[in-house]
């Protein structure tokens, strides 16, 4: 009976350490995938200072597909929705993102979730200026963007366990939208 116990705490322990192993392999290719998207960045923000004929007739070749970077960093979810629906060259942003090819996406290095995130604040947004009757929802102002913040603070936030948030982080606020959305659902059912 001994010997049966400690050949099954023998299989677990190789379980464990098979498991141990694949998340290691994850982490791996998680930092690998990072540390390549670093590299990029550096080369997009400090590009070569020696240019040679050859590299800056390499780089006048590039498509338009090619110029799309990685995605740039959003400083606050309002710049993340003028992302979706606005190309903006100064940030390597050469198209909007809602206009991106599935090819596009993954090209950029960016995260799925993050792309998601941005569509998800952007549609919300434009739901929003539609509701309040703005004539072109994707051209909305600060003070639309304002007004749609301080929807989620009143309405939302403050029902939050965590009362300490004065900041509508890109987190937070796509929590709420798709809080809301959900019980905007539940509420048309019943």
């Amino acid at each position: 009976m001994a010997g049966h116990g400690s050949q099954r705490s023998s299989t677990s322990s190789s379980d464990t350490t098979s498991h141990f192993e694949k998340r290691l392999k994850t982490v791996e290719c998680s930092v690998k995938a990072l540390e390549d998207k670093i590299d990029l960045l550096i080369s997009v923000l400090r590009p070569s200072e020696i240019s040679t004929p050859s590299a800056t007739a390499s780089h006048s070749s590039i498509d338009e597909l090619e110029q799309i970077s990685i995605l740039p960093p959003a400083k606050d979810w309002g710049a993340l929705y003028r992302m979706y629906w606005k190309a903006d060259p100064a940030r390597h942003l050469f198209k909007p993102i809602c206009e991106w090819t599935p090819q596009e996406r993954k090209k950029s290095g960016s995260l799925p979730s993050r792309l998601s995130v941005a569509k998800l604040i952007a549609e919300d947004v434009v739901n929003f200026a539609l509701q309040k009757r703005i004539s072109t929802p994707r051209d909305v102002s600060e003070a639309t963007l304002s007004m749609y913040a301080a929807y989620y603070v009143d309405n939302l936030m403050k029902y939050a366990a965590n009362t300490n948030l004065n900041a509508l982080t890109i987190d937070t606020l796509a929590r709420y939208i798709r809080l809301d959305k959900k019980r905007r659902l539940v509420k048309a059912h019943i």
